[in-house]
């Protein structure tokens, strides 16, 4: 698991220094148009809060690297059509990040379902967010969705074979060596230099709910997320109710 050093935001401009330091670093649509043999592309699955995916843009904007942030549209736990939200997510466009759809299946059954369906909240996300949206990840993906190699005119899907390769060992010798920081923790692989270096083809997630500006353990790191969201819906409550003032300070 993660100790506060390790997913402090210092962290993290280190290691988006040694991501440039690769010399392969580049968008996803870079390596499909031009049939790139080697290359480093980076995403973020927005899983509790487009604030801290919004921090995390900011620190890639001053270190000079654009990249990919995913979007749910059913999640419990943020309101993507937000009027906060959209402005933050805008902003991250304009300033050169690029913004997709982070599909959630729900009860969908069937690729061709599935297919319509990313479509579908796509069109939706795009519409309604003011977004051009031309990319996917899957949130929790099924074994088979990632088999099936799924692809979707207009659409990049991030766990295509081009970025992602089906193992049952990650440490094998594979085309694409996939790294993820879930669960608190660097799985697959280490955000690294040395380990950057051997490898031609890397796709790294980095989920912005782990990092912050001093770093938090595991169960710190949601203490303080609870805490964002607590103060997020008294704010909230604060500006649409004219009786506030008899709650202030209870909740």
């Amino acid at each position: 698991m993660f100790a506060k050093e390790d997913c402090c935001y210092n962290t993290y401009r280190r290691i988006l220094h040694d991501i440039k330091g690769t010399g392969i670093y580049c968008d996803y649509s870079d390596v499909l148009a031009e049939s790139r043999k080697k290359y480093f592309v980076l995403r973020h699955d927005i899983e509790f809060s487009i604030d801290r995916a919004y921090s995390l843009s900011h620190i890639e904007s001053e270190e000079g690297i654009n990249s990919s942030y995913f979007v749910q549209i059913t999640n419990n736990a943020y309101n993507a059509f937000s009027e906060k939200n959209i402005k933050m997510l805008q902003d991250m466009q304009k300033r050169g990040h690029h913004i997709g759809l982070h599909y959630h299946r729900g009860n969908v059954e069937g690729i061709d379902a599935l297919k319509a369906d990313i479509i579908f909240q796509s069109k939706i996300l795009s519409q309604m967010a003011g977004l051009i949206i031309d990319r996917f990840s899957f949130h929790r993906p099924l074994r088979e969705h990632l088999a099936a190699n799924i692809q979707i005119d207009g659409l990049i899907n991030t766990y295509s074979h081009q970025f992602f390769v089906l193992t049952d060992d990650p440490n094998s010798d594979i085309d694409v060596k996939y790294i993820a920081d879930s669960n608190h923790q660097w799985k697959y692989g280490l955000a690294s230099k040395e380990y950057f270096s051997q490898y031609d083809r890397i796709q790294l997630l980095v989920h912005p709910l782990s990092w912050s500006e001093n770093g938090a353990g595991h169960v710190e790191n949601f203490q303080d997320i609870v805490k964002e969201k607590h103060d997020e819906f008294v704010h909230t409550v604060e500006g649409e109710w004219k009786i506030f003032d008899q709650l202030r300070g209870r909740l």
